[in-house]
């Protein structure tokens, strides 16, 4: 699998660093591709287009819906995502939107909120509770001191997202705790694809990662995470328990 998710980061200009992320937040993502439904909610402010989601939901037989407003970075995405049919990596381009009208089964959305002055997040916050069953929304994580240094993006707690939100039915937690900070890109595309075959001794950060403890994720994990099942259904409140670490 992480050779696959790293042929996905060169796509996108990415690393291993993407391909890393992407294992790592498959482990909390995989319990909701079950669903029927599928809307990505925005594409990352800096780093890549969260091809994980679409490669994830799309190969679980979802049917996936984009919205993206930046008209640049959807245009490379379609183009991206054209690339990715012809391979024969997708077999069903997902739908872009312009306007969020039904519910959907889940909502995800990666380093998207950041970017958000104070009323559009509050305007995408209530948009995720009233058009989700479900949703999964990862964030630089603000305890981790190396996005003020390298990446530049805003981050914040799980505890700031959670009180946006304003719901009771949530779950928090971190993911993305590689052996190396965030931010580090190799502009070589040549290099890049040289360092292909490192993706399969990732397994192992992977596995230290899963076992370690909550207050060590917090410091060193990139991303934070808030689940939220905004329609208070039974089912998807057990399938977010069972998905997310502690």
């Amino acid at each position: 699998m992480l050779k696959q998710l790293y042929e996905l980061a060169l796509m996108e200009g990415e690393g291993l660093g993407t391909a890393y992320e992407y294992a790592s937040k498959r482990e909390i993502i995989k319990k909701y591709l079950n669903s029927k439904k599928v809307l990505i909610y925005g594409l990352p402010e800096k780093y890549g287009f969260s091809l994980d989601f679409l490669y994830f939901s799309e190969n679980s037989g979802c049917e996936v819906h984009v919205y993206e407003k930046k008209k640049e970075k959807l245009k490379r995405y379609c183009t991206i995502i054209r690339t990715l049919e012809k391979k024969g990596i997708i077999k069903r381009k997902p739908l872009i939107i312009s306007k969020i009208r039904e519910v959907y089964d889940v909502i995800f959305s990666s380093e998207v909120i950041q970017q958000l002055n104070s009323k559009e997040l509050q305007e995408y916050c209530k948009n995720v509770t009233k058009f989700s069953k479900s949703a999964v929304v990862f964030f630089p994580n603000q305890n981790n001191t190396s996005h003020h240094a390298i990446t530049g993006l805003k981050a914040y707690t799980p505890e700031e997202v959670s009180r946006i939100f304003g719901c009771d039915n949530v779950r928090t937690g971190f993911v993305d705790m590689p052996p190396f900070p965030p931010g580090l890109h190799i502009k070589s595309d040549k290099t890049r694809r040289s360092l292909k075959v490192l993706a399969q001794f990732l397994h192992l950060p992977l596995l230290i990662e899963k076992i370690s403890p909550r207050f060590i994720k917090k410091r060193f994990c990139h991303i934070a995470y808030i689940a939220v099942w905004p329609k208070n259904s039974s089912q998807v409140k057990q399938s977010a328990n069972l998905c997310l670490f502690p």
